[in-house]
């Protein structure tokens, strides 16, 4: 008790931001296990000869495990609090990783059990967004949160670029095993400085982290900002998941160019979302940035649709609708959490978790399905007419908020 009391009210200021470097640890790890197993389907392929359809329930178990389980997750932090269920989580789920790599040590896995394996890792694994999420966003005030949340969303594509240059490295020079024993090491060893090192700060000690005690479930400022991130989730998947099919068999680009146009998405879309936290901090405006990003990234992707046959101008749009389409998370986050209030945070996160993780999986199901009847200019102007969907929902959750201000 006396430790608490110590650091939460005499180092305030240092200790947030150890915080924030645990709560970026912690999704890095995730992501690297997520997207690094999911981007090794070759791997998997050639060394136990899985079929089309196996390889596609074992690429997608862990999001699919994730997507199912974020909204509980967050009932249970709020419930529970979030440290206890951070560590329960990357714990738990490097126990998983450990059991896998040791089930494929054999030479035929079952690909069932494989699945399911790494579907449990999906599901613990989701305890970490809304958790880590919480605990940020208890230790920063309201002038800092945007930028804190911000950064601590940037160690996904970060977590996801190391996932998706290491594991399928490791798994094809020393076998998958070894893949699975390093995610295991990784989740237990964050579980284990969290356990020792991060101090659980209730949000009561905060009266500006909101004060509003029904549950997000029924707060519809909350399920705006829900909505609008599984739309806006839509414009980011599609150019991770079909941007370099695009670039590559539609406009000829060499995979070498492709590789670097992605890159290009990543760096500056995690660059943008730093930027838009640290500067909506300060003018509070998170939901009008939100609006201009949705209709900038609308417009861009109406452009693509309509000049999809200019090589040049389609990557320069298609790069700035994978900028924009990232570019909204940290700000998204902190809104809906700030708006659901301290309390009720984890609940909120795990709501948007859940948004923009099944928004992920059905993304690239709509796009299959329309380039199997259509053709590229139909896709992109769907990803508009979806990405536009945004500015209605946003500004009806703005307006009502600016008239319930007006008669207070």
């Amino acid at each position: 008790m006396s430790k608490e009391s110590h650091i939460s009210e005499d180092t305030p200021s240092k200790y947030r931001w150890f915080i924030l470097g645990v709560g970026v640890v912690a999704q890095v790890v995730f992501a690297a296990g997520f997207t690094g197993v999911a981007v090794s389907g070759v791997v998997f392929k050639n060394e136990f000869d899985f079929s089309m359809s196996q390889l596609g329930m074992i690429l997608g178990a862990i999001g699919l495990g994730v997507g199912l389980s974020e909204f509980v997750w967050g009932l249970v932090t709020d419930k529970y609090g979030d440290k206890k269920v951070l560590i329960f989580g990357l714990f738990s789920m490097g126990v998983t990783y450990s059991f896998t790599a040791l089930f494929l040590v054999f030479e035929s896995p079952n690909y069932l059990f494989l699945t399911l394996l790494l579907f449990l890792a999906g599901i613990l694994g989701g305890s970490i967004n809304s958790s880590s999420g919480k605990t940020i966003m208890s230790w920063f005030s309201d002038g800092e949160r945007g930028f804190a949340m911000s950064i601590r969303q940037t160690a996904i594509p970060v977590g996801g670029s190391i996932g998706t240059v290491l594991i399928p490295w490791l798994a094809q020079n020393n076998g998958f095993s070894a893949s699975f024993i390093l995610l295991a090491i990784l989740s237990v060893l964050t579980s284990l400085i969290i356990w020792l090192f991060v101090v659980e700060k209730k949000p009561s000690n905060q009266v500006d982290i909101g004060c509003i005690e029904r549950s997000p479930i029924g707060n519809y400022k909350v399920w705006g900002m829900v909505i609008s991130a599984g739309l806006l989730t839509v414009p980011q998947m599609a150019v991770i998941s079909f941007g370099a099919i695009y670039l590559k068999n539609h406009l000829n680009v060499s995979l070498l160019n492709v590789s670097m146009f992605l890159i290009i998405v990543q760096v500056l879309g995690a660059s943008l979302r730093v930027y838009f936290g640290k500067s909506t901090d300060r003018k509070n405006n998170r939901i009008g940035v939100v609006i201009a990003i949705a209709f900038i990234c609308a417009i861009m992707s109406l452009s693509l649709a309509l000049f999809t046959s200019y090589k040049l101008l389609s990557i320069a749009l298609l790069i700035a609708v994978g900028i924009l389409g990232s570019a909204w998370h940290g700000i998204g986050f902190t809104e809906a959490a700030i708006q659901a209030g301290g309390h009720r945070a984890g609940t909120a996160l795990g709501m948007m978790g859940t948004a923009v993780f099944l928004s992920s999986f059905l993304t690239p199901v709509i796009i299959s399905n329309i380039l199997q009847l259509h053709n590229w200019s139909i896709v992109w102007g769907a990803v508009s007419l979806l990405t536009i969907l945004t500015i209605p929902v946003l500004f009806c959750i703005s307006s009502r908020h600016a008239r319930s201000e007006q008669r207070v």
